[in-house]
């Protein structure tokens, strides 16, 4: 039992400090589409609340292998569409799988077994790609804070009153249009320079290009971008994009992507992420399922910390693990089962059958086995392989 109690002092003390150490506002671009911070702070919200809940009502929560995009190896992650709010009123099948619906969605918020932010993530086919972490980079000068000043950046894209415009697409129009503007009075009339006198541009007086296409360089075919123009200099040096508002120009502003990697312990009784290692975990398998250790501790990571909070809420019953022992008497007993999140595929059709298998513990955090459910039963299912290493 002190054992047990020790686990659990480890799991509250990383749930302080990770909430401390992850606090920064962060803003996402996957493909060309942009999350604000505020946008994704309460798709985090959701999403924790989609993972606590124990009774698997939320069908849209997944286990995601976070090992290619993350480089996250020895832990389960777990993703929620982004703009799947909490309580899922939707109706109308799936709409993470829909082929020709238009309300399809296809970004991912991903987060680890704590609640907190690992990244976002969008899905294409049947790939997934990360999305792009920004920062805005104002007149050239990125905006940080004092603590965060190893962070590695580069330059990503311009945001156009919402609009994004990849920085290696811009650069290459750039570079075309000032080839051709030097040698081509064709190209020259086709581009139509303006020049204007921008504050925001430092009072000086500039000249705005035509954008090809959406920033991508198709040689001799020039489209309209509508209000958006690259602006230079009168030595043709690119200062930036603008767009126009009325009869107003306005500087975009400036995007750097920022290389944020999660927080590794070095202690030997937590993993890459600071999860603690539970003991007796194995490998289990139920039917053609097959569960890893890294897995099932992870879950089981995500399971103690919601058995924390039950325990201060107890006075008020308000709890989040509605699923007893149906082997104990009135469910008064002391162990509980907690879904395991599987990867996401298939359809509706066949994600009921994907939410029966659970982890089996108690309120000390003991790992009690994984166990299939059948109708009202639950059935142990299959321990294989060897323990999950630790460090006691």
């Amino acid at each position: 039992m002190r054992l047990q109690l020790s686990k659990l002092a480890v799991i509250i003390s990383f749930y302080v400090y990770t909430i401390a150490a992850t606090n920064r506002s962060r803003s996402f671009v996957c493909g060309k589409r942009y999350f604000a911070a505020e946008v994704v702070s309460k798709s985090l919200e959701n999403a924790c609340l989609a993972l606590k809940c124990s009774d698997v009502s939320c069908r849209f929560t997944a286990a995601f292998d976070g090992s290619k995009l993350f480089g996250i190896q020895d832990a389960a992650l777990f993703s929620v569409p982004t703009t799947v709010c909490y309580g899922h009123q939707y109706a109308g099948g799936n709409l993470l799988h829909r082929k020709n619906s238009a309300n399809r969605v296809n970004s991912r918020i991903v987060i680890d077994s704590m609640c907190n932010l690992v990244g976002l993530v969008y899905r294409s086919k049947s790939s997934y790609y990360r999305c792009e972490e920004t920062i805005d980079s104002y007149h050239g000068s990125t905006v940080i804070s004092e603590n965060e000043s190893k962070i590695s950046t580069k330059n990503f894209a311009y945001r156009c009153n919402g609009k994004v415009f990849l920085y290696q697409d811009i650069l290459s129009s750039y570079e075309f249009l000032k080839e051709k503007l030097s040698s081509s009075a064709e190209t020259k009339a086709r581009v139509n320079t303006i020049k204007i006198n921008s504050p925001q541009f430092g009072g000086n007086e500039i000249y705005l290009w035509s954008i090809y296409g959406e920033g991508d360089v198709r040689k001799y075919e020039c489209k309209n971008a509508g209000p958006y123009r690259i602006a230079v200099n009168k030595a043709k040096d690119i200062l930036g994009l603008a767009f126009r508002n009325k009869a107003n120009w306005f500087r975009c502003i400036e995007m750097q992507s920022v290389d944020s990697k999660p927080p590794r312990a070095i202690d030997g009784t937590k993993n890459s992420i600071g999860e603690a290692l539970f003991d007796n975990i194995s490998p289990f398998k139920c039917g053609y399922k097959t569960f890893s250790a890294i897995t099932l501790n992870s879950h089981m990571q995500a399971a103690c910390r919601v058995i924390q909070e039950d325990t201060d809420k107890a006075m008020t019953r308000d709890l989040s693990f509605p699923m007893p022992d149906p082997a104990e008497k009135d469910g008064e007993g002391s162990t509980r089962f907690w879904p395991i999140r599987q990867l996401e595929k298939g359809d509706d059709r066949t994600s009921l059958k994907r939410r029966n298998i659970f982890i089996k513990l108690n309120f000390s955090c003991e790992f009690l086995g994984v166990y299939i459910r059948v109708g009202d039963e639950f059935l142990e299912c299959q321990k294989l392989g060897t323990y999950l290493p630790t460090n006691e």
